[in-house]
């Protein structure tokens, strides 16, 4: 009995902070969204922007607690220097994508395990082909940051969504979730170096919020770990400092990406000195969208200067903020 009361306590209290958070989107000046895509009963907010006719297509995921909105600065270097159409959908329970009061008292499996995020993610991709014919027929970069980076490799490796991974000609990924920290609870401080580079306060705030799917994130990171990465994919992974990131064991994923590399896989594994938010970082932007430009050009090593294998930041030159 004391048991069942200690738990009641504790689901109260979870429930009672998934109501007092709020949204705290801010509008950008972005090509704008698209409006909704179904999923189950909540609709999933897709952002959208770059030129009409672009070189290539972003698919960016982005992490837990983020914000559809919440790095514009590396949306909009994709959009200006490598004329690419960047698309991000919301996570399910984050930014305008949180549902109602009653969605929030349970956990939804339909909408929080990855395989309907995989799913969602190719409804999105034929959704944006109906609605404008140029997509069709250029390259697509799968990317993510954290959460979304696990996300991205799980759509890469699942023989179940072999038609998806299909469609991508090379990924992005910062920081991935291949090897999750526990944590109870995140902070600006905790996310990236300069706080001030957040759009907004994270929501949700702790995978309590969202048991079901923090359970089904570990698990995904041990089965995306038990597998082998498509060696036909060129791939820039760019990691955090392993002792400043508090959410993701970079060390256990850099180890997993050099396996992969020693398999064949077309790898570029790229250390930097940043907390878990490296993807706001200028001199990563200009990495990511020389790697872009590579993708486009078809030859990416001569894009960036170096063919695929283990490097630091400082290794390339030109970078603008490298310490």
């Amino acid at each position: 009995m004391k048991n069942f009361a200690l738990f009641a306590a504790l689901w109260c209290g979870v429930v009672s902070a998934s109501f007092v958070e709020k949204d705290f989107s801010v509008p950008l000046s972005v090509r704008g969204c698209l409006g909704t895509v179904s999923m189950a009963d909540l609709d999933q907010r897709v952002y959208s922007l770059g030129p009409e006719n672009p070189t290539i297509h972003v698919i960016y995921s982005h992490g837990f607690a983020d914000h559809r909105k919440g790095n514009p600065g590396l949306y909009q270097t994709f959009a200006s220097d490598a004329l690419a159409r960047t698309t991000v959908p919301e996570l399910p329970f984050h930014g305008d994508s949180r549902g109602s009061w009653a969605q929030r008292l349970m956990p939804l499996k339909t909408v929080d395990h990855f395989s309907h995020l995989a799913d969602q993610t190719q409804r999105v991709l034929d959704a944006l082909a109906e609605e404008d014919a140029a997509l069709r027929h250029v390259k697509v970069i799968r990317s993510g940051w954290s959460t979304g980076g696990l996300l991205a490799l799980y759509e890469l490796v699942h023989e179940g969504h072999r038609e998806l991974a299909q469609n991508y000609s090379a990924a992005i990924l910062y920081a991935p979730g291949l090897s999750v920290k526990p944590v109870l609870w995140v902070t600006p401080q905790s996310l990236v170096d300069d706080p001030s580079t957040l759009i907004y306060p994270p929501v949700p705030r702790s995978p309590l919020l969202r048991p079901y799917f923090a359970a089904n994130l570990v698990a995904t990171s041990l089965y995306v770990q038990s597998q082998q990465y498509p060696i036909t994919v060129p791939t820039l992974v760019v990691l955090a400092d392993d002792d400043k990131d508090k959410y993701v064991g970079n060390a256990r994923t850099r180890e997993w990406f050099l396996d992969q590399l020693d398999r064949g896989a077309k790898v570029w594994i790229v250390n930097t000195p940043y907390k878990h938010g490296v993807a706001f970082h200028a001199d990563v932007q200009a990495l990511s969208t020389r790697f872009a430009n590579g993708i486009a050009i078809g030859n990416v090593s001569e894009r960036l200067g170096r063919g695929p294998g283990l490097y630091s930041i400082r290794d390339f030159d030109g970078l603008t903020s490298t310490p």
